[in-house]
């Protein structure tokens, strides 16, 4: 999860103030970097809420190798 969610604030982030660069210094752009700013704070704090939702919901986390992870970081044998 953590990976994911690096990469799509990132990502957006980028396009954003891409978005803003490509339209100049106005209402418009600034605009356009606060919606960045909220993405940027919003998206890793609904991340961890999706990945806590879960983990109170006792979803198993897929891994490679099929061991069970626990939500402490730790492994339990199955």
């Amino acid at each position: 999860m953590h990976a994911t969610g690096k990469s799509d604030t990132l990502g957006a982030l980028l396009s954003l103030i891409g978005l803003a660069l490509y339209v100049g210094f106005s209402l418009v752009s600034i605009k356009i970097l606060m919606i960045a700013v909220f993405i940027f704070i919003a998206s890793p704090t609904a991340t961890h809420a999706i990945l806590r939702a879960a983990f109170d919901a006792e979803v198993t986390p897929w891994t490679k190798d099929g061991r069970v992870i626990r939500e402490g970081g730790g492994e339990k044998s199955e």
